[in-house]
């Protein structure tokens, strides 16, 4: 994200980028543009405390608990965020597939977007765990009697099936 920083910034200067026009907004009702950034801004940002959590569990102290998630979760994620919000504003594309390569070429596009994919994946990893342990939790003593392979097994394969049938691009 640093590198794409670097690459978006050293072809535009900062003042022309926050200069720049907004697109379209996707509403003619300005009030509802606003709402709905609000509404998807929160969701997204409640959406990750169970997995903080979760993920604090497995540690031994608040210390080692706190300073991963401040950093990783909010200093990845503003930076991710900056990046993302700058690269779609100097090329005018929201799609980071797209805008990535013409920063950087198709080497650092495809190595960027690697590290894009890893983190989707180990995002995915922490979300699965998280619902299995809060299932094994919440569940009947006959859910805590399934080993934790076939509970993880049954779980995905409904979300498996859904994925291979639902459209790709909604």
């Amino acid at each position: 994200m640093g590198w794409m920083l670097y690459l978006i910034l050293s072809q535009h200067s900062l003042g022309d980028l926050l200069a720049m026009a907004a697109i379209d907004p996707p509403f003619e009702d300005k009030h509802l543009n606003f709402i709905i950034a609000i509404e998807v801004n929160l969701a997204a940002g409640f959406s990750w405390w169970p997995y903080i959590g979760n993920l604090g569990r497995l540690t031994r102290n608040e210390r080692t608990a706190f300073w991963p998630n401040i950093v990783g979760i909010f200093g990845a994620a503003a930076l991710g965020e900056i990046v993302g919000l700058l690269g779609a504003a100097a090329l005018a594309n929201s799609d980071p597939t797209i805008w990535m390569t013409q920063v950087g070429g198709v080497a650092v596009g495809v190595i960027a977007l690697g590290f894009v994919a890893f983190a989707n994946i180990t995002s995915m990893a922490n979300i699965l765990y998280t619902s299995i342990v809060g299932l094994r939790q919440v569940g009947t003593d006959g859910i805590r009697q399934i080993s934790w392979e076939v509970l993880l097994f049954l779980f995905c394969v409904p979300l498996g099936a859904l994925g291979a049938v639902l459209p790709r691009h909604v």
